[in-house]
């Protein structure tokens, strides 16, 4: 059999064959092993508990665990847990599965969006370097919520992208309601981490691509903004009415207040921290485009914002 091409060339069949041996190692890699691993740290085994309980009590609305107040966070990633736990069962197998579910969405969105923006061999090498990294394998294998918001910012990312670089404009609105609707997602799985990664690529953008300027100032893409807060705000409205509004409040201070003001758990670091680590890591390389192509001033300038943003996650 000839090499499989990645550059877009390749037949259908070659296709199909490509894809089954990235499935049957997406499979290997990721689910391998994830029954027999036992829990890692508190924070998994919290997490588990959360959903264990939010299963048997019927609860769905605010997190509850005996022995863990802290590792409370917004409801998406415990209520995929208690959804797996209820279909197959309280087991690790089952914990992580929707981490690796995170995983496997994140992959085909880099390779369906990522061939759409810089093409098929692009995308396929850049799935390649993800899934060399051991960062994968071991976020499938910790039940964590930093598969989702991994997941839900990258989504976001390059649905903007998508919406800034394409010639179609019926393309371009339906990518800005995937980017907020990615942030909203994202809101309710970690809170504020998607507003400043995603808010600080949205304002880059906003400031240096032209094009891509003129269709976020547009009514519906600023309405998109609301739009992504709906989901956040009808849980944690179902949640003052239920009069728990002090785990709104728990919320606020542990996650804004406490991290903008000062340490938690002894964790801190001087300022830019994450700034000059991000920088050092990822700006070098956004000069030149995979395949050694050059590409636009704008569209450095918006990774420069990607990066940039994460640096006040610190």
């Amino acid at each position: 059999m000839r090499a499989i091409a990645l550059n877009g060339t390749a037949s259908a069949k070659e296709q199909k064959i490509l894809w089954a041996i990235w499935l049957l190692a997406v499979a290997a890699v990721l689910f391998w092993g994830n029954g027999s691993v036992s829990l890692w740290d508190e924070d998994e085994a919290a997490y588990a508990l959360f959903g264990k309980t939010m299963l048997e009590s019927g609860d769905w609305l605010v997190p509850d665990f005996t022995w863990s107040d802290i590792h409370r966070k917004t409801p998406f990633h415990f209520w995929a847990i208690g959804a797996s736990f209820a279909l197959f069962g309280v087991n690790e197998w089952a914990l992580r599965l929707p981490t690796v579910l995170a995983l496997c969405w994140l992959m085909r969105l880099m390779w369906s969006w990522g061939a759409e923006l810089w093409g098929r061999r692009v995308a396929a090498w850049s799935l390649l370097l993800l899934m060399s990294s051991l960062m994968m394998p071991t976020l499938a294998k910790v039940a964590l919520t930093d598969a989702w918001l991994l997941l839900t910012s990258a989504a976001a990312a390059l649905a903007l992208m998508l919406a800034m670089e394409t010639e179609n404009e019926d393309r371009a609105r339906k990518a800005l309601l995937y980017f907020w609707l990615w942030v909203g997602l994202g809101i309710l799985v970690k809170g504020p981490p998607i507003v400043i990664l995603a808010g600080g690529l949205w304002w880059v953008a906003l400031l240096t691509h032209e094009r891509g300027r003129a269709r976020l100032l547009r009514w519906g893409a600023v309405l998109g903004s609301i739009w992504a807060l709906l989901p956040f705000a009808s849980w944690a409205g179902a949640v003052w009415y239920s009069g728990r509004g002090d785990f709104l409040q728990f919320l606020y201070d542990w996650y804004v207040v406490k991290r903008v003001g000062g340490s938690v758990l002894g964790q801190t670091g001087w300022a830019g921290y994450h700034f000059v680590v991000l920088s050092l890591s990822f700006l070098p390389m956004l000069n030149v485009g995979a395949g050694g192509k050059s590409v636009g001033a704008g569209s450095v300038w918006v990774w420069v914002g990607w990066v940039s943003a994460g640096g006040f996650l610190n």
